[in-house]
């Protein structure tokens, strides 16, 4: 089994109401819960700048969008890139 590096998550009132390991999984069954949602393109550009991401859906639903990265991935990912938990991108 492999380990997972990322997941995404949609959070309504601190209850995850969607979440998927692929991001582009991600950000079509988010359209398909509220069709005003970003595209994936939209969201790989926004989740390169910051982790969490609020959003209002047509339901009127406020959404927090996060990205969690696994953090023994990370660590591992920290010593190829020179980043740390410390010094974000």
């Amino acid at each position: 089994m492999k380990a997972l590096s990322k997941l995404y998550t949609a959070n309504v009132n601190n209850e995850v109401v969607l979440f998927s390991t692929n991001l582009k999984e991600f950000a079509e069954a988010l359209i398909a819960l509220e069709p005003n949602a970003d595209t994936y393109f939209t969201y790989r550009r926004k989740f390169e700048k910051t982790s969490l991401l609020p959003f209002t859906g047509k339901s009127g639903k406020k959404y927090l969008l996060q990205e969690v990265y696994n953090a023994k991935k990370s660590v591992g990912q920290e010593a190829n890139t020179g980043l740390s938990s410390t010094n974000p991108k």
